[in-house]
């Protein structure tokens, strides 16, 4: 994969100040923080971060190397060596893995987040590059060779299926709303649109407003697509629905393009995280507050409640997430939950139901039951009851719109609300 220069033993981490959507406020980025890479030659590639553990994961190609940094000490922690070509990185929370995609020889090596150690990989024949996962689906992406793009299960490295292209891929883009991939392909001087669910390419459209198309983000809210051209220094915005250019660097409107493309490189985007802490919301980031749901098993409405929260709240650009807990948790999900949160495109705040704890209460806002808490729990929070919603493992449909119904008021309560 072609990169542009980098300073070796430098990385320079900007968390961005992201302006309201008003053209009238202008305010600039703002460096943050400077972290050393002591040890690490050459040039790095991509990156992946793990919000809630304040761990950056580096792709360092020209050193061979896996590196990860605690970003509350501004320090390298680890260092997994022995890799070859490490290009792409992809953290995935349920599997508590990251995933280096090698381009020397194509393998996608899963390693374990607290003790580095290997877990799984998934082999493909060469030159994989950009990760993206699919926390739905439970689903890798990942650009490989001469041009395809391979799908393979982030739990277990099993690799379920192809997409070819007509030359290697480069940066790509997965709707969160829709079905569709978004690839940037500069050799062939396009944008290839893949339906995820066909599993195959539905449009191809024409780059030729500039060349080398290598930088991508999608802003699904607004339905642009912002391509970043090399030569010459240009960023393109599509329309997601015709694929026509609407407008490029240099204008005013451009000047918000600019952000997000810049926020993408950079991996910070937060708020978009599903399983991140933080929101985007015309300020610094900063430790979101937490909303508790809590039923009995921990598997069905709390889960679904939280995981509506969670994408409302981040549509909104509101500073506020939602977990998941049970007072007596099952083992896992309840599969007809599950099943619905992957079809309205929901992403669960946990990978299992977990038991309300002490420190859960401590840092809550707000607690919204549908069962009994125990007794011991801090009287000074407010705690709402839910009991009448319908048990989602029943009709999920009903619960869902029931649920979307009461969070839509609570979280206009919770905005003018302390």
């Amino acid at each position: 994969m072609k990169k542009l220069p980098f300073i070796p033993g430098l990385l320079v981490l900007a968390f961005l100040i992201l302006l309201r959507a008003s053209a009238q406020e202008e305010k600039p980025l703002r460096l943050a923080q400077t972290i050393a890479l002591p040890a690490v030659e050459g040039r790095i590639d991509h990156l992946a971060v793990d919000v809630q553990s304040q761990r950056l994961f580096l792709a360092a190609l020209g050193n061979n190397t896996l590196e990860v940094i605690d970003l509350k000490a501004g320090k390298v922690i680890h260092s997994v060596k022995g890799l070859r070509e490490p290009q792409g990185v992809a953290f995935v929370p349920e599997a508590n893995a990251v995933y280096v995609a090698n381009g020397g020889d194509g393998n996608c090596e899963a390693f374990a987040v607290d003790s580095l150690a290997p877990l799984r990989g998934a082999k493909f024949s060469g030159d994989a590059d950009n990760l993206r996962y699919d926390p739905i689906a439970n689903l890798l992406y990942v650009g490989y060779g001469d041009g395809a793009i391979g799908i393979f299960e982030a739990l277990t490295g099993k690799i379920v299926g192809d997409i070819k292209l007509p030359a290697h891929p480069e940066s790509f883009a997965l709707e969160q709303t829709g079905a569709r991939i978004f690839v940037n392909i500069p050799k062939a001087k396009q944008v290839a649109v893949i339906d995820r669910k066909k599993r195959e390419v539905v449009a191809q459209w024409p780059v030729t407003q500039a060349a080398a198309n290598y930088p991508m983000a999608l802003d699904e809210s607004h339905h642009r697509l912002f391509i970043g051209c090399r030569r010459p220094a240009r960023i393109l915005a599509l329309d997601t629905g015709s694929g026509k250019m609407v407008s490029f660097t240099g204008g005013k409107a451009m000047k918000r393009t600019i952000i997000f493309l810049t926020v993408w490189i950079a991996t910070l985007v937060f708020a978009l995280s599903v399983h991140g802490q933080t929101q985007f919301a015309g300020k610094q980031t900063e430790e979101a507050p937490v909303i508790i749901f809590v039923c009995e098993h921990g598997a069905a409405k709390s889960i679904l409640s939280a995981a509506i929260f969670n994408k409302l709240a981040v549509e909104r650009s509101l500073n506020l997430r939602a977990i998941a807990r049970g007072t007596n948790p099952d083992p896992e999900i309840s599969p007809k939950v599950a099943a619905g949160l992957r079809a309205d495109r929901l992403a669960s705040s946990e990978s299992a139901p977990k038991k309300i704890s002490k420190a859960d209460l401590a840092g809550a806002r707000r607690v919204i039951t549908f069962c009994a808490l125990p007794d011991d729990y801090p009287g000074s929070i407010r705690v709402e009851n839910w009991d009448a919603v319908l048990p989602a493992i029943e009709d999920y449909g009903k619960a869902r719109d029931k649920l979307i119904e009461r969070i839509d008021r609570l979280l206009e309560e919770l905005k003018t609300k302390p």
